[in-house]
């Protein structure tokens, strides 16, 4: 470097002086611990000191300081199998020849090494096998951790299988890649599982008498020749020698497991245990353990209780409960003793439930309550007749309440008696005729009455018959028989215009002879006595007809096969019909008639009335229909030009009517006034001709209607 130094004297003379100045930089320095800061226990911690620009170290100093009071005056030192107290921040000043110095500082970790276990061994199953099983676990470092053995790459549940025989080193690397190492041995086992005696081995030992949730047992059982492991299983969540990743099955090389058991909802858990080779294992063997108990059946003892009392109330011991848990609602203290308790009932008293729960370590059951109060029990329901006639004696009763002191019973008007237990005798007087409530309560050993129980005592007669079956017209010299619905106990007394027959049944005949009109009764009698009469009107002759009914219910002059009906469904008994109707050229007989209640004319010109009579010895009953030709006399021409043929057809009819211009609606019903088939015609003036498919139509009579403007004409075909 030049250092030029120039002088400015006064007499403005001017001097330059140079000289030569070395200054030394040095870059400054980064101190690095190892690679890359940290290191685990048991391997050396390297410090070094780099980025000093080459050629200045000539002269250096250096300072180094850290934890665990290290002090070192070299460039890069070392330290040698450093202690987790060596970790923290180390610090280097480096100074040059010149005295100039610069300071840089690294932190580093001295981690653990985790600790690597075996914690079972399934050793190879048969002589010169290669399916052997070592189960290592880690602890202590930062999980997670990586499993490597000689055989297996990369594993991170810690199950190395498919091992041969002999040593396997087993290596564990956690998160700050620090490792540990192990050395399992494996042997050859014979070709046979272990024996069977673990199945009769009488118990686990070890295991407690309540499986509580959380809590852990030591458990073993005797060796078993042959066996080289055991398999320990448990309820879902238990899990074994305290690590939670230890579920069912868990297999250990030794004879003995820690079992930490889970929450259950059921009364009994079950552990198992099987005695195994790498050939296989023997039958499970399982022994229960209790966790839930039942609640308590019931408790007994009074219900009843007054204030300033107490009582004593037990229940059945509830089996592997430890204690039994005690409480009581109102004003009361209870006592506790096992499965029994002493209440006392303080001053106010007046009633609450008494609560009793079983327990065991670790579950306590439901509650199992009665109800205490000042009251008796509630009354049942009264027994005893449900109707009485005057002067008989009843007895009534009630089933015992616990906690009465007496009964207090109320009897209908017309009864007598008295009773302060629970059961009464009333006798019922001869003013007893329209029935009453009889009534009890209960009066409880506190004073406290209940509200009464009643049931309805009704008068004894027999009620009046709901309805007499049988005909009741038509009835002139005809026997008929007659019921009512029966009752037991009771008789039946019949009146007629006629012989009874059987009296004093539900069922009767009658024999009538020849009468107008009377009446049928009949009355129900028991010991209280007699109903009143049920009795139905009765008619010697028959009745008339309901209604007479005519197919087409109108017509025009000149309409064949008019079918007049008469409904006979009110008409009974004995009777002969017949039949008046207009002579022609008005009416004109076909068919039916006589004692058919069905009649065909063919009607002409002019009105009249189709008369129908029922009629036996002792009188008659007829029904009419009025007829009246209602058609112009212009449309009756045009009727009487209506002509069909063939008929009867079986299958095309032809139609020719007489029309004005326009169209006709053609329809075909049958008798009952269904339509069967209809069709339009457009027809010019004057005479009109169409036909009509009619061989899908069943065999029978219809009518044809032809309707035009201004006309309606119809006539009666049959189809064969």
């Amino acid at each position: 470097m030049q250092l030029i130094i120039q002088l400015y004297p006064y007499s403005q003379c001017t001097a330059i002086a140079t000289q030569l100045v070395s200054v030394v930089n040095a870059n400054p320095p980064i101190p690095i611990a190892s690679s890359g800061g940290d290191v685990c226990l048991g391997s050396d911690i390297f410090l070094s000191s780099d980025n000093i620009e080459p050629g200045q170290f000539s002269g250096n100093t250096y300072e180094w300081t850290g934890p665990n009071s290290f002090i070192s005056n070299i460039q890069n030192p070392s330290i040698s199998s450093p202690g987790v107290s060596y970790s923290g921040t180390y610090n280097v000043i480096v100074t040059n020849q010149y005295g100039c110095t610069e300071a840089a500082s690294t932190s580093l970790s001295v981690n653990p090494n985790p600790t690597l276990t075996i914690d079972s061994v399934q050793n190879v199953s048969c002589l010169g096998g290669s399916d052997g099983i070592i189960y290592v676990s880690a602890s202590g470092g930062l999980a997670p951790y990586s499993y490597t053995s000689d055989f297996i790459n990369f594993n991170t549940n810690g199950i190395m299988n498919n091992l041969p025989t002999g040593a396997s080193i087993i290596y564990a690397a956690d998160g700050n890649a620090c490792q540990a190492q192990i050395v399992g041995n494996l042997t050859a086992i014979s070709t046979a599982p272990p024996s069977q005696s673990v199945v009769v081995t009488p118990t686990i030992i070890g295991m407690p008498a309540y499986a509580c949730p959380g809590t852990t047992a030591n458990l073993s059982i005797p060796a078993v020749p042959g066996a080289t492991m055991y398999i320990w299983d448990g309820p879902f969540g238990t899990f074994f020698n305290g690590n939670p990743m230890n579920q069912s099955p868990f297999t250990t090389t030794t004879l003995s497991v820690q079992i930490t058991f889970s929450s259950s909802t059921t009364s009994f858990v079950s552990v198992g245990v099987q005695a195994a080779n790498g050939c296989g294992a023997s039958l499970r063997k399982i022994q229960k353990v209790r966790y839930q108990i039942s609640t308590p059946k019931e408790i007994t003892g009074a219900t009843t209780m007054c204030a300033n009392t107490n009582g004593t109330y037990t229940i059945a011991p509830v089996t592997d409960a430890t204690s039994y848990q005690w409480m009581i609602t109102g004003n009361a203290t209870v006592v506790p003793s096992g499965t029994s308790a002493v209440v006392f009932f303080g001053p106010s008293w007046n009633g609450g439930t008494l609560c009793v729960a079983a327990k065991t370590p670790c579950y306590t059951t439901a509650y199992k309550c009665i109800t205490i109060s000042k009251s008796a029990s509630a009354l049942n329901a009264i027994t005893g007749p449900l109707s009485s006639c005057p002067n008989e004696v009843q007895t009534f009763n009630v089933l015992p309440c616990t906690g009465a002191a007496s009964y207090n019973w109320t009897l209908p008007a017309g009864a007598t008696g008295s009773s302060s237990t629970n059961s009464i005798t009333a006798t019922f007087g001869p003013t007893f005729t329209v029935g009453g409530n009889i009534c009890v309560s209960v009066t409880s050993i506190c004073g406290v009455t209940s509200t009464p129980k009643c049931r309805t005592v009704a008068q004894g007669l027999p009620s009046v018959p709901t309805s007499i079956s049988g005909i009741t017209n038509g009835l002139c010299n005809q026997s008929i028989n007659y019921t009512v619905p029966s009752s037991p106990g009771v008789t039946y007394n019949w009146t007629a215009p006629g012989t009874v027959i059987g009296n004093g049944n539900s069922s009767v005949s009658v024999q009538y002879g020849s009468f107008t009109t009377g009446q049928l009764c009949v009355t129900a009698s028991n010991s209280c006595g007699t109903s009143a009469a049920r009795c139905t009107p009765l008619k010697g002759a028959p009745n008339s007809p309901i209604a007479l009914t005519a197919i087409p219910a109108s017509w025009c002059a000149n309409t064949q096969g008019i079918e007049f009906t008469a409904d006979l469904g009110n008409t009974t008994g004995s009777y002969t019909l017949s039949w008046g109707y207009p002579s022609s050229p008005t009416a004109s007989y076909v068919a039916g008639g006589g004692n058919s209640n069905a009649l065909t004319l063919d009607w002409g010109t002019g009105n009249g009335s189709v008369v129908v009579t029922a009629t036996n010895s002792c009188g008659a009953g007829s029904k009419a229909f009025a007829v009246t030709i209602g058609c112009k006399e212009g449309e009756m021409a045009k009727a009487n030009q209506l002509n069909v043929y063939p008929n009867p057809t079986a299958g095309v009819l032809n139609v020719e009517y007489t029309a004005e211009k326009g169209t006709a609606q053609v329809t075909v019903l049958d008798l009952s006034g269904r339509v069967v088939m209809t069709q339009t015609h457009a027809n010019a003036a004057g005479q009109n001709t169409l036909q009509l498919d009619l061989s899908k139509v069943a065999k029978g009579a219809y009518m044809l209607n032809v309707q035009t403007n201004g006309s309606n004409n119809q006539v009666r075909v049959v189809v064969e």
